[in-house]
């Protein structure tokens, strides 16, 4: 699982323990998920429920330049693509968002997101409470293999 920065604060002593994983994790979301992440997700999310592609090449494409290390590019593309594979093989992403993704070279994870919420008929605010909880959630196995922190422990931070 990628860590997103979180090994890094571990390896420096930022998140020693529950009490500052805890910090760790709202400042993440108030300061980052909160205030860039969603807003550009839910720009996305929205373009593709409606099939604005022009909207959607230019939100997917500032999600690409927003990742500012080669490690969150290499994740962002790693996970979409797998996203991507998902979704081809399952009957419910309608032709319009196939060829869209199939454009995307390779797509970011926003990218194909959207078009997961497209398929399963999610609104904007159901795909980004689902992108939020699967941040959380593997925010939350990265800490538990890294501090001795058990599930209980981790399932009390969530």
């Amino acid at each position: 699982s990628y860590s997103q920065g979180l090994e890094a604060a571990l390896d420096n002593g930022w998140v020693r323990d529950a009490e500052s994983a805890r910090t760790w994790l709202v400042d993440q979301l108030q300061l980052n998920l909160a205030r860039f992440e969603a807003p550009l997700l839910a720009g996305l999310l929205r373009a593709a429920l409606i099939g604005d592609w022009a909207a959607c090449d230019a939100a997917s494409e500032r999600h690409r330049a927003s990742r500012e290390t080669r490690e969150l590019a290499q994740e962002s593309r790693q996970m979409g693509f797998s996203l991507h594979q998902l979704l081809e093989a399952l009957p419910e992403l309608d032709a319009p968002g196939r060829a869209w993704l199939a454009r995307q070279d390779p797509p970011n994870l926003a990218a194909a997101w959207a078009m997961a919420a497209r398929a399963w008929r999610l609104d904007a605010e159901e795909a980004l409470s689902a992108w939020f909880w699967s941040w959380l959630e593997n925010q939350l196995a990265v800490l538990m293999k890294t501090l001795p922190l058990g599930q209980l422990a981790a399932q009390k931070l969530a």
